[in-house]
């Protein structure tokens, strides 16, 4: 329906959230394994244009500014930073800090204080959900906005909030310098693919029956914009992330469903008719190869998600030439390890001799 209006959709936010069921990398891992299963082709087409990801970055107090001159694993106290000098980390999981206290955290988790993944900053959920778009969809990268969150809880006066005693907490005062820093490092030192951060709530930054206008409303009223340059990014394709520093890879890699790798010949060889070609008229040309090697005739290949891992597939795929795209989207994107094998004709002749061809050499692939 949001197509239907012209409209770009989007994936709905979520919570940052840890540990069970709930934690918020698990929902990714299940959404995205739905909609390979179940809507790839489709959903591969709206990626390819204008699909975009809102997210919730509550970013707690899990940033900081470097002392000057201090070293990376240096951290300013709340009363001595400043939003507009250097020195400030929004990256986490995979600042300085964070790794130091628990080395090779992600935001897949997989290390002893972090097993179900860390989503819990600025970029975390917008980076899993764009790793798993990549790895299972081909994405090159989508925009992302956090539709809301921010510094948050929010401040109150003459306290300080520190929900991870790691990094150093933020004060009325501190909150703003903060939030203007977000906002530049966002602006130069983001992936491309982030955008902004919608302040969680208007009430508490601005009206005074929210407890505001807080400092932050000031800095933000008397700081010029800062334009954010975007290199043009293939929604699907090959790309490759810039960012600060090297990330980790992760120490946790979703399995795809469907068999494994083949080695030698393929334990199954399913044939799949491309849409538009008829069954009746498949076993009109094909008997004679149907009779030489026995596959198995497929019209719906989800079936290829039912095969476990430790078994092997080919799948002879009888197409006309424009459907060739299609089919290899359809099969060979989805399923990696499957052995391709293609017969493109454009009329049933073509078709037949070229099966009888092989029958006739011995060969069940091309």
């Amino acid at each position: 329906m949001v197509i239907e209006y012209g409209a770009y959709p989007g994936f709905i936010s979520l919570s940052e959230a840890g540990g069970g069921w709930e934690n918020t990398t698990t929902w990714i891992n299940q959404l995205l394994l739905y909609l390979f299963d179940n809507h790839h082709s489709r959903f591969t087409d709206i990626l390819a244009n204008g699909f975009w990801l809102a997210t919730h970055p509550y970013i707690l107090n899990h940033f900081y500014q470097e002392m000057p001159n201090g070293g990376p694993l240096s951290a300013r106290p709340p009363e001595m930073q400043n939003g507009y000098e250097p020195g400030w980390h929004f990256e986490y999981p995979y600042d300085p800090i964070s790794q130091a206290s628990d080395p090779g955290r992600t935001v897949w988790g997989g290390t002893p204080l972090s097993p179900l993944g860390d989503v819990h900053g600025l970029i975390g959920c917008g980076l899993a959900f764009m790793e798993r778009l990549q790895e299972m969809f081909g994405v090159g990268a989508v925009p992302v906005i956090g539709t809301e969150g921010g510094l948050w809880p929010l401040p109150e006066r003459n306290r300080v909030k520190q929900l991870d005693i790691r990094y150093p907490g933020f004060t009325w005062e501190s909150h703003a310098h903060a939030t203007i820093a977000m906002f530049d490092w966002i602006s130069h030192s983001a992936p491309p693919w982030m955008f902004g951060v919608a302040l969680w709530k208007w009430d508490h930054y601005y009206d005074q029956s929210g407890g505001g206008p807080m400092p932050a409303d000031d800095l933000l009223r008397n700081s010029n914009p800062i334009a954010k340059e975007v290199p043009p990014i293939p929604a699907v394709g090959d790309y490759t992330l810039p960012f600060e520093g090297e990330l980790p890879p992760p120490t946790i890699v979703i399995e795809v469903p469907g068999p494994g790798p083949v080695h030698g010949q393929p334990e199954f060889h399913f044939m799949v008719l491309a849409p538009g070609i008829d069954k009746e008229w498949f076993f009109e040309i094909a008997r004679v190869y149907w009779d030489a090697f026995k596959p198995t005739l497929m019209t719906i290949f989800d079936f290829i998600n039912f095969l476990p891992k430790s078994s092997s597939l080919a799948v002879t795929v009888i197409t006309t030439p424009e459907m060739v795209d299609l089919m290899n989207k359809q099969i060979a994107v989805r399923w990696p390890n499957v052995y391709m094998d293609m017969i493109v004709a454009s009329t049933p002749r073509e078709v037949e001799d070229l099966l009888n061809s092989r029958v006739a050499v011995g060969r069940r692939f091309g």
